[in-house]
């Protein structure tokens, strides 16, 4: 498993908390705090982003757009569509590059950086 800068620190401190049983790196809390080493569910993760958006006051964002920040963040990174396809477990690139919300600036820059030779004299 490859781990961004930064998160091995909040990794090594969730095991901690989580203790070193086998069983899911990820998994449920109970209301009292109690570490549950099963498979955290969907619907588990789907609730707390809920949670989490009324106690921000924000609205529409699904488990999914973090799918979609994570691509995105590679290619805006410079790291080439083949491999964060490969890091997106996705089949074909082409579902990758609909991942992609980077917005209109980014395509600007990508176009600045192209050199196109003038012609001689």
């Amino acid at each position: 498993m490859f781990l961004a800068r930064g998160a091995c620190e909040l990794v090594r401190e969730w095991i901690e908390a989580r203790g070193d049983e086998p069983g899911p790196l990820f998994c449920p809390v109970s209301a009292a705090g109690e570490v549950r080493t099963t498979r955290l569910r969907g619907e588990s993760v789907h609730y707390v982003l809920k949670k989490r958006q009324r106690e921000a006051d924000l609205d529409g964002i699904t488990p999914h757009d973090f799918r979609r920040g994570y691509v995105s963040g590679l290619l805006a990174a410079g790291v080439d569509v083949f491999t964060v396809q490969r890091m997106a477990g996705h089949a074909d690139a082409v579902t990758t590059a609909r991942y992609d919300r980077r917005g209109e600036n980014d395509r600007r820059v990508a176009a600045r950086l192209l050199e196109i030779p003038s012609s001689p004299g």
